[in-house]
């Protein structure tokens, strides 16, 4: 026999909130971690500040030591101060706000 009309709906018990079973899920909020082959994201640096900070590394610092040097290196504020002071006594100019640029992006690695 065939039954006409709507299809019949579970019984729901009295406690069950419908808003409730008909929520989507929420994502997970926290980050994706990176592969272990790529390189780990930049946090407050904008696109703009990366371009810009690669780009002093190769005229400024690159003319005495590779590139590598600069992006292998992590410190804090306090160190990165320190060795841009450093630079500067061997010779390596920076005006300031290429400094500024330079340290946001290395910061935010």
């Amino acid at each position: 026999m065939i039954a006409c009309g709507p299809a019949s709906t579970p019984a729901r018990s009295p406690d069950s909130d419908p808003a409730a079973e008909a929520a989507p899920a929420v994502p997970d909020p926290r980050p994706v971690p990176p592969a272990a082959d790529e390189p780990p994201p930049v946090l407050d640096a904008s696109a703009a500040d990366e371009a810009a900070a690669r780009a002093i590394v190769e005229a400024k610092c690159a003319r005495c030591h590779g590139a590598d040097r600069v992006w292998n290196e992590t410190a804090d504020a306090a160190e990165w101060n320190a060795i841009l002071d450093r630079m500067a006594g061997l010779g390596a100019t920076l005006e300031p706000q290429e400094r500024e640029t330079l340290l946001r992006y290395l910061l935010s690695r």
